[in-house]
């Protein structure tokens, strides 16, 4: 993600809303398989609800932006050829 935003995971890990965040959340979900108390921890969040609502939010807005529907198909791409995950 840090190479699709063009700067450190640090720069946007805590920025709620940021694409970046929600995107590489997403991904770790759907592809790592992390359970939303595990990427709360991960990133800080008080409580799981707000990755899911991140998570859901990001969705739903992927369905009417087509730059950022782009974005997670190529993000999601690039990591399941890292680790040989099919999508």
């Amino acid at each position: 993600m840090e190479e699709l935003k063009k700067e450190p995971w640090s720069a946007f890990r805590d920025r709620r809303g940021d694409w970046g965040r929600d995107v590489t959340l997403w991904a770790a979900r759907r592809l790592g398989g992390y359970t939303l108390a595990e990427l709360a921890r991960e990133v800080g969040a008080v409580d799981y609800t707000a990755i899911y609502q991140g998570v859901r939010r990001l969705e739903t807005r992927s369905k009417k932006d087509d730059k950022l529907s782009k974005i997670m198909r190529q993000y999601e791409r690039k990591l399941a050829s890292m680790y040989n995950v099919e999508t």
